[in-house]
């Protein structure tokens, strides 16, 4: 199976406008798979170093924060290898208060709308997921259009329930779709004709992200767009 070349310090950076591509940042991080064989081809793309470190830093927390969700603790994989990763990296208190900053009491109604009480959820619109959001967005650009950076805003949002795969057989014709590997998969669509691209990505067979990008014209790059599903 093909394996993806080593990054050119002649590539730009993928997450920025004036960084060389002197090393690679997967996406998702390797952190996110369980111990991966050789019939698994994972996404890269050109990173500068500075980039690199902010990305890298986030890795950990974004996996525990994914993996701890409901739509996440069903995988196989999750319970087999990456539950108990988690929980040894909340065995550090910084990696502790860094997952329970995410977290917040949500109100529980049943089916029928009555109320059943309150429950501890994670608060996942706000960085870093929003940052990853954007990160995944642009990665999936790069690898399958060669999208260079650009200035943009980003606006995502979870999908309540599972994308039926009709959506993702129309990601696959019009733009690109693709499992990666069991625990990683996403459609997306480039700008084409548009100042707009879209990308789904699910994780664990269960958590998905809806996400749009828009190019920057005269906004400013660090403002969000409003998305529904």
């Amino acid at each position: 199976m093909k394996r993806p070349r080593q990054p050119s310090k002649n590539q730009a950076c993928t997450y920025c406008a004036d960084g060389r591509g002197t090393t690679k940042d997967h996406v998702p991080p390797k952190s996110f798979f369980p111990k991966l064989d050789n019939k698994t081809v994972p996404i890269t793309v050109p990173c500068c170093d500075e980039c690199h470190a902010q990305t890298s830093g986030t890795d950990g927390t974004l996996r525990n924060i994914i993996v701890g969700i409901k739509e996440s603790e069903r995988h196989p994989d999750v319970h087999a290898e990456l539950s108990v990763k988690m929980e040894r990296a909340l065995g550090d208190p910084r990696e502790l208060k860094r997952v329970l900053e995410l977290m917040q009491t949500v109100e529980l109604v049943s089916p029928s709308g009555i109320y059943v009480g309150t429950d501890w959820a994670f608060n996942l619109q706000g960085s870093p997921v929003d940052h990853f959001a954007e990160r995944i967005m642009r990665a999936l650009l790069r690898h399958e259009f060669g999208q260079p950076f650009f200035e943009g805003v980003f606006g995502w949002h979870p999908v309540s329930e599972p994308l039926p795969d009709l959506i993702y057989a129309g990601f696959a014709t019009v733009g690109k779709a693709r499992i990666v590997h069991r625990v990683f998969s996403y459609g997306v669509i480039g700008f084409r004709d548009s100042d707009e691209a879209w990308a789904v990505a699910q994780f664990y067979g269960g958590f998905e992200m809806f996400i749009r990008a828009k190019k920057a014209h005269g906004q400013s790059a660090e403002a969000s767009i409003p998305i529904s599903v």
